[in-house]
């Protein structure tokens, strides 16, 4: 059992700080439920799609999970061999819950009836952007919910790269546009604008982030791919990539800001 502390919003925190279901990859790699179930036809289907996830396939369909699993059984019983050796599972991001899940699957195929192997570990699920996913839904905005997965499609939708690539394209518009007032910034940005850079300021977009915050997120980003820029220069381009993503996220839902804007209008009416 893991003890947790509400926040004022209600949001459950655990308390203990190195070990919890919350925590980094090697916390969620280590924990396993006390009480073991048998996997039955559906735990093992969706271990077999957790494994392909924590490998850096969970941007493919749920039938190209399944198979890329399956056609990769002889590398998982090769690294569970000699983890040591074969270091295959450390190019992902998620590698200690690969190698934990890899294990489990190899055990449950070995043990003969992998249906009926008593499995503890967590299958780990996510939401896609859960606060625009819930303005979305309130505004019946058909396709703000494709691309937080709230309608059925062949592959999920990744809403985090699809705002970097309109940020990039943005970014490469003023580099060739003279006319543009941020022409000569763009064309010292050197690096690619990928997920992980906007990824933080779209989440909390409708959380109500401001520039400033969003500027922030950004420049802790930019750090490592501007560590040899000046303190300005890092300043200048967190603030021009903040903004062009704040103005990408309008762009793709503003249904669901004119919502938030609404919900901000209500909250400040006294109530007599």
């Amino acid at each position: 059992y893991f003890p947790h502390n509400l926040d004022f919003r209600g949001r459950a925190y655990p308390m203990p700080p190195h070990l919890n279901h919350m925590g980094n990859d090697l916390c969620r790699g280590l924990l396993v439920f006390s009480e073991s179930k048998p996997l039955g036809e559906r735990g093992l289907y969706w271990l077999k799609i957790h494994l392909a996830n924590t490998m850096g396939n969970d941007k493919a369909t749920l039938h190209d999970r399944l198979h890329w699993t399956e056609d990769n059984i002889p590398l998982f019983r090769k690294i569970i061999k000699n983890p040591l050796e074969n270091r295959e599972w450390t190019k992902t991001e998620d590698c200690w819950q690969a190698l934990a899940a890899m294990n489990e699957l190899i055990n449950a195929i070995d043990s003969g009836n992998p249906h009926s192997y008593m499995s503890n570990i967590p299958i780990q699920q996510d939401g896609t952007c859960n606060g625009l996913q819930h303005y979305a839904a309130m505004g019946r905005d058909l396709e703000g919910s494709k691309e937080v997965n709230l309608i059925d499609g062949i592959k999920p939708g990744d809403l985090y790269t699809l705002v970097a690539k309109k940020v990039e394209v943005k970014v490469n518009n003023d580099k060739t546009n003279i006319e543009s007032k941020n022409h000569l910034l763009a064309q010292r940005l050197t690096f690619e604008v990928k997920r992980k850079i906007v990824k933080q300021t779209v989440m909390t977009t409708v959380y109500g982030v401001t520039y400033f915050g969003a500027r922030a997120q950004v420049r802790k980003q930019l750090k490592d791919v501007m560590s040899g820029e000046t303190g300005e220069d890092l300043g200048n381009a967190s603030a021009y990539i903040a903004s062009l993503t704040l103005e990408a996220v309008k762009d793709l839902f503003g249904q669901a800001h004119l919502i938030k804007d609404w919900l901000k209008g209500i909250a400040k009416i006294s109530v007599e």
